[in-house]
């Protein structure tokens, strides 16, 4: 099992976008580097983070191997019968079995550690069965125009 945590900071990248621009968005991919006979990946958005379209989840072919700092390129859309799901916080630790008590503990943990709670999460994920190397799951949505 992998785990890996993002934080969004408006340093990084805007939380708005102008308009201009359609693709703006905001996205956190997760890159199959490793064989595996299934991945699920979460991605947690505080009710906060204002959210200018659906959620959404992809898989693509990655276009080159990654490399320390690199961006990932992907512009090849792979088939999957996977589909992204909204989940209730409080459901996490149902849909993964024995393992779900920790993961949901975990979770509570890193939340408790940005001074809020669990609830205050909308949780997506995507569960892949056998993806192929050399992809990369992407999860994200159109950023909202400032007003």
């Amino acid at each position: 099992m992998y785990f890996s945590f993002a934080e969004m900071s408006a340093a990084v990248g805007p939380m708005w976008t102008d308009g201009v621009d359609p693709d703006d968005c905001a996205e956190f991919a997760n890159p199959i580097e490793i064989p595996c006979g299934r991945m699920v990946y979460d991605v947690l958005i505080h009710r906060d983070v204002p959210l200018g379209g659906p959620v959404e989840g992809d898989l693509y072919k990655a276009e080159r191997p990654r490399e320390a700092g690199d961006q990932i390129s992907r512009q090849i859309r792979l088939r999957c019968n996977a589909k992204l799901m909204e989940l209730d916080s409080s459901a996490l630790a149902a849909s993964l079995g024995r393992r779900g008590e920790t993961y949901r503990a975990l979770l509570a943990h890193g939340a408790a550690m940005l001074g809020t709670t669990l609830a205050d999460f909308r949780v997506y994920r995507i569960a892949i069965e056998y993806p192929p190397l050399s992809s990369v799951c992407v999860i994200g949505w159109p950023l909202p125009v400032r007003r």
